[in-house]
């Protein structure tokens, strides 16, 4: 009895997130690319900043 009413509410909310996911996709595509290199930017920044402060602090 449990597990046929937990298994009745699982189709009715997996049909939003579709849509959503559908929905989400074509904006995706488009803002991928420039959040990617945003993202890509700010590693490569972070990254030279680590290594900066590492070769500081192994000079003092």
């Amino acid at each position: 009895g449990n597990g046929g009413a937990e298994n009745q509410p699982m189709p009715a909310p997996a049909e939003p997130p579709a849509e959503n996911a559908a929905a989400a996709e074509a904006p995706d595509l488009p803002a991928d690319p420039a959040e990617e290199m945003e993202l890509d930017n700010e590693d490569e920044e972070d990254g030279g900043a680590e290594d900066v402060a590492d070769a500081n602090n192994g000079a003092q």
